[in-house]
């Protein structure tokens, strides 16, 4: 019988000891792993112990976080030149142009922190 492990602590059981999913459309997006149950422990996803953590990546996470900034940036341009084609009355377009600023500018900060450190020092 397959043993099933969270993908955040260190339980592991079968999958009849397994609490269902709950709120699953709430915590996976498009191309994440759906999980077979939530652990009883502390309520993450289980898979089965063998694909439970992903393997580790071979490519550079920082030329990966390049790429993706530079998407990003690509995509908040091209957003906020299409903005006015669209009615905006709700915000959402406006609210997600902020969100996209605002994960870009955290990614950077992340990958490039001397510069953010010789960058606060100037605006203080």
């Amino acid at each position: 019988m397959a043993t099933y492990q969270c993908d955040n602590c260190e339980w592991t059981g079968k999958i009849e000891e397994m609490d269902e999913c709950r709120d699953v459309w709430s915590r996976v997006e498009p191309g994440d792993r759906m999980g077979f149950g939530d652990c009883p422990e502390c309520g993450a996803f289980c898979f089965p112990e063998e694909e439970a953590k992903p393997a580790p990546v071979s490519t550079n996470s920082k030329e990966v976080i390049e790429d993706l900034l530079g998407a990003v940036s690509a995509l908040l341009t091209q957003v906020e030149q299409m903005q006015g084609m669209f009615d905006d009355s709700d915000g959402k377009i406006q609210e997600a142009l902020e969100a996209g600023y605002d994960a870009r500018d955290t990614a950077r900060k992340a990958i490039y922190p001397a510069v953010n450190r010789a960058s606060d020092r100037k605006e203080a």
